[in-house]
């Protein structure tokens, strides 16, 4: 018997390993995707195990919980309100989209918002927080103003103040770092607010509480 010779049976095991280890990767990006309201790059990894694993279980029950949210979305006010940390009823039903390059600050955002009683979806960029419209109405969007490839944050307000009709979404800007001359043009082209990083993410969900009250009493 020669010493390093790999058998037909160790030859599977090794491929049997790496499938394995492909598909736990894949759904450990997944699960990170979904906490942070990323649904539709939640499906693009179980893609990922579908094809490696096509009766894998636990990606099946991500998928189900993924079309419950968009699902969700696509109709906010039909869906019950889970009670969270005191909500008020009125404030059931309104989607929050939040756009920020950092999934730790996504998660904690995505996460305060649900416990609060709001429909929540994610982007991690401009591109992605685009894809979300089409998917859903937000009432407020939360964005970061600076990405890696520049200030899209004031793209995206631009974009919903020009191709909207009628209503547009409440926009509040998440910023590290902006000028006093810079927020208060922000404010006069009717940004709600600019909150600093970093921040406590209950001081996020009082602002958009605010803004939602605010907006109800202008109406």
């Amino acid at each position: 018997m020669e010493g390093n010779s790999i058998t037909p049976e160790s030859e599977l095991s090794q491929r049997d390993t790496y499938v394995r280890a492909k598909v736990d990767l894949y759904l450990e990006r997944a699960a990170e995707y979904f906490l942070c309201g990323r649904f539709r790059a939640t499906l693009n990894e179980l893609d990922g195990v579908w094809r490696l694993d096509p009766a894998n279980k636990e990606a099946n029950q991500l998928r189900d919980h993924v079309n419950a949210r968009l699902k969700t979305l696509a109709n906010p006010h039909e869906t019950a309100w889970v009670e969270g940390k005191g909500t008020p009823p009125e404030h059931r039903g309104e989607v929050i989209l939040v756009v920020d390059q950092d999934p730790r600050v996504l998660t904690g955002l995505v996460d305060s918002l649900q416990s609060y009683g709001f429909h929540c979806l994610g982007a991690n960029s401009y591109e992605e927080a685009l894809d979300g419209l089409s998917l859903c109405r937000p009432s407020v969007v939360l964005s970061e103003v600076n990405f890696q490839d520049g200030p899209r944050g004031f793209d995206l307000f631009r974009h919903l103040r020009s191709n909207d009709t009628g209503s547009y979404p409440l926009f509040i800007f998440l910023v590290a770092n902006i000028s006093k001359e810079v927020e208060s043009a922000g404010q006069k082209l009717g940004v709600e607010n600019f909150i600093r990083k970093p921040f406590d993410n209950d001081v996020v969900v009082t602002a958009v509480l605010q803004a939602l009250s605010r907006h109800r009493q202008a109406s």
